[in-house]
Parts: C-alpha cells; sequence; structure tokens
C-alpha cells in the first residue's frame, strides 16, 4: 500500500544513499498538495 511505513523507509534510505534528492520530494509533494487542493 503507497504511504506505508516500508515506503517511508525506503525514501529515506534514498536520501541518505544520494538516488532521491530533496528537491524531487519537495516537487513531488507540491503536485499532491495542489492536487488535494483542486479536488476539495
Amino acid at each position: 500500500m503507497p504511504g506505508c511505513k516500508t515506503d517511508y523507509d525506503r525514501v529515506l534510505s534514498g536520501l541518505s544513499d544520494g538516488s532521491i534528492e530533496r528537491h524531487q520530494i519537495k516537487q513531488n509533494a507540491t503536485r499532491v498538495y495542489r492536487m488535494a487542493n483542486e479536488l476539495s
């Protein structure tokens, strides 16, 4: 299931090892926020 503890741990691991950049997380969070606003 998306958003489970395993996903959270993988994101933290990706940040630590450099496979995920912080700006990617911010960009995706912004997209989710905007979509939630549009749907509410």
